[in-house]
């Protein structure tokens, strides 16, 4: 691949850096993470690291109208709420931008198993 000459600070230059660059968004157990889609906002805990699996997410069942910024509160969602998993690579929906991180917290005990999975 040839790579093309850019301006430094130019814009070119930042869209070709985060096409073609590895993220260097870290993620960690515990992770809180908000997808806004439609002005709904959904919010994910990243509770597991397989190293068969990848990560695993336990999403949040619920669809919230506005973004919650109390991470204490989401705690407390997590903690009696009803959830999803799912298996995703984190710093990938980091990068995409449609996903943020906000805040970090410790895996409630209800998350703490790992989830079971099912084919078919």
């Amino acid at each position: 691949m040839k790579i093309p000459f850019f301006r430094e600070g130019s814009e070119e230059l930042e869209v070709f850096e985060k096409k073609y660059t590895k993220s260097t968004k870290r993620s960690k157990i515990g992770d809180v993470l908000e997808i806004e889609s439609e002005n709904t906002f959904f919010y994910l805990v990243y509770t597991h690291k397989s190293d068969f699996m990848g990560h695993i997410l336990q999403i949040l069942k619920y669809r919230f109208t506005a973004p919650i910024d109390d991470v204490p509160l989401l705690l407390k969602e997590f903690e009696h709420g009803e959830f999803r998993a799912c298996i995703s690579s984190v710093s990938v929906l980091l990068d995409n931008g449609n996903v943020k991180k906000i805040g970090n917290i410790k895996t409630p005990k209800n998350l703490q198993i790992f989830p079971l999975f099912r084919a078919g």
